[in-house]
Protein backbone atom coordinates (compact mmCIF):
# COMPACT_ATOMS: atom_id res chain seq x y z
CA UNK A 1 0.00 0.00 0.00
CA UNK A 2 1.12 3.49 -0.77
CA UNK A 3 1.80 5.70 2.22
CA UNK A 4 2.41 9.00 0.40
CA UNK A 5 -0.17 11.04 2.27
CA UNK A 6 1.68 14.32 2.32
CA UNK A 7 0.01 15.67 -0.84
CA UNK A 8 -3.66 15.06 -0.06
CA UNK A 9 -5.68 18.00 -1.31
CA UNK A 10 -9.31 19.03 -1.42
CA UNK A 11 -11.84 17.07 -3.47
CA UNK A 12 -15.49 18.09 -3.64
CA UNK A 13 -17.94 15.74 -1.92
CA UNK A 14 -20.17 15.71 -5.01
CA UNK A 15 -17.20 14.69 -7.18
CA UNK A 16 -16.22 11.88 -4.77
CA UNK A 17 -19.81 10.65 -4.68
CA UNK A 18 -19.93 10.58 -8.50
CA UNK A 19 -16.56 8.79 -8.64
CA UNK A 20 -17.62 6.10 -6.17
CA UNK A 21 -20.80 5.47 -8.15
CA UNK A 22 -18.81 5.35 -11.41
CA UNK A 23 -16.54 2.59 -10.04
CA UNK A 24 -19.44 0.44 -8.92
CA UNK A 25 -20.53 1.70 -5.51
CA UNK A 26 -24.14 2.45 -4.70
CA UNK A 27 -25.38 4.96 -2.16
CA UNK A 28 -27.02 2.90 0.58
CA UNK A 29 -27.64 5.33 3.42
CA UNK A 30 -27.68 9.00 4.34
CA UNK A 31 -28.07 9.77 8.02
CA UNK A 32 -27.50 13.31 9.22
CA UNK A 33 -24.09 14.34 7.90
CA UNK A 34 -23.00 10.78 7.00
CA UNK A 35 -23.20 9.07 3.62
CA UNK A 36 -22.57 5.34 3.12
CA UNK A 37 -21.68 3.58 -0.13
CA UNK A 38 -21.41 -0.16 -0.81
CA UNK A 39 -19.56 -1.97 -3.58
CA UNK A 40 -21.63 -5.13 -3.96
CA UNK A 41 -19.05 -7.21 -5.87
CA UNK A 42 -16.41 -6.81 -3.16
CA UNK A 43 -18.79 -6.10 -0.26
CA UNK A 44 -16.75 -2.97 0.51
CA UNK A 45 -18.35 -0.20 2.56
CA UNK A 46 -17.06 3.39 2.64
CA UNK A 47 -18.45 6.46 4.34
CA UNK A 48 -18.26 10.20 3.74
CA UNK A 49 -19.09 13.03 6.09
CA UNK A 50 -20.94 15.93 4.47
CA UNK A 51 -19.51 19.29 5.38
CA UNK A 52 -21.82 22.28 5.56
CA UNK A 53 -18.88 24.65 5.56
CA UNK A 54 -16.61 23.75 2.67
CA UNK A 55 -18.27 21.10 0.50
CA UNK A 56 -14.95 19.24 0.41
CA UNK A 57 -14.16 15.68 1.49
CA UNK A 58 -12.59 15.69 4.95
CA UNK A 59 -8.93 14.58 4.91
CA UNK A 60 -9.71 11.66 7.26
CA UNK A 61 -12.49 10.46 4.93
CA UNK A 62 -10.23 10.77 1.88
CA UNK A 63 -7.51 8.72 3.57
CA UNK A 64 -10.00 6.10 4.70
CA UNK A 65 -11.56 5.77 1.23
CA UNK A 66 -8.17 5.71 -0.49
CA UNK A 67 -6.80 2.96 1.75
CA UNK A 68 -10.03 0.95 1.58
CA UNK A 69 -10.17 1.07 -2.23
CA UNK A 70 -6.51 0.13 -2.44
CA UNK A 71 -6.77 -2.70 0.12
CA UNK A 72 -9.75 -4.21 -1.68
CA UNK A 73 -8.01 -3.96 -5.07
CA UNK A 74 -10.63 -1.58 -6.45
CA UNK A 75 -8.15 1.02 -7.73
CA UNK A 76 -4.76 0.87 -9.40
CA UNK A 77 -1.47 2.29 -8.16
CA UNK A 78 -1.91 5.14 -10.66
CA UNK A 79 -5.32 5.93 -9.18
CA UNK A 80 -3.81 6.02 -5.68
CA UNK A 81 -1.21 8.49 -6.94
CA UNK A 82 -3.97 10.68 -8.39
CA UNK A 83 -5.80 10.69 -5.04
CA UNK A 84 -2.56 11.53 -3.25
CA UNK A 85 -2.32 14.62 -5.43
CA UNK A 86 -5.90 15.69 -4.74
CA UNK A 87 -7.29 14.55 -8.08
CA UNK A 88 -9.93 11.95 -8.70
CA UNK A 89 -8.71 9.29 -11.10
CA UNK A 90 -10.65 8.42 -14.23
CA UNK A 91 -13.18 5.74 -13.34
CA UNK A 92 -12.59 2.47 -15.11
Amino acid sequence: MSTDNQNLAEIKIAAMRAYLIAIGFESIAEVGQSLAFRHSLSDTLVTLTKSDDSGFVRPADLLSIKFRLEAEGLISDNAVTELNHGRLPIAS
